[in-house]
């Protein structure tokens, strides 16, 4: 009886460490690289695996990925590299936001605010305007405060009709959650 105690608590303390080394990272070596595309098998590990865990059910698997996801394009990540990264997160989001859950699409919506404050980048749009449709005030909200730091030049790369979705998108979610947060999304986020 005693001796099980400690032998089952000596195999939780052996688990943890082989646990947290499946945890995928992006190393400076990738992030700093200027070809990218050669070191595209460990990107697309680490976001195949971490966009996967931004659309599960369990919270904490959720919050570390939706960290770890905007991580990667904080300097010294090279221009190269942030280009890839974000070409290829925006290919994942397109294909699981729609189905998800609301908590999911939150979280996703998170992960395009702080990529987008990190790396100024205007393809987010397509997406941003989806997030800001969402029925629920939290989504919208920061979809918001993703469009927020770049909107003037967002506009500017979008045509006709996705700059009018946008704003459409923006505007009703402002019209439909006038007492959620609204005023404070526009001061970007903390």
């Amino acid at each position: 009886g005693a001796a099980a105690v400690p032998a089952t608590a000596e195999a939780a303390v052996a688990l943890r460490p082989a646990v947290a080394a499946q945890v995928p990272t992006l190393s400076n070596r990738v992030r700093t690289s200027e070809d990218p595309d050669a070191l595209r098998n460990e990107i697309d590990t680490f976001l195949d695996f971490h966009v996967g865990r931004l659309f599960a059910e369990d919270p904490a698997a959720v919050s570390q990925s939706r960290q770890l996801l905007a991580d990667p394009v904080s300097d010294p990540a090279s221009a190269a590299f942030r280009r890839l990264y974000v070409e290829l997160l925006i290919e994942r989001l397109n294909r699981r936001i729609d189905k998800a859950e609301t908590f999911n699409q939150l979280n996703a919506a998170i992960v395009i605010e702080k990529v987008v404050r990190l790396t100024q980048n205007l393809r987010f749009g397509a997406l941003i305007t989806r997030l800001a449709q969402d029925d629920d005030a939290s989504v919208a909200i920061w979809a918001a405060k993703a469009a927020y730091p770049i909107f003037p030049e967002l506009l500017g790369s979008l045509n006709a009709r996705e700059r009018e979705a946008l704003v459409a998108a923006l505007a009703g979610s402002v019209q439909r959650f006038p007492d959620n947060g609204f005023e404070r999304a526009s001061v970007g986020a903390e």
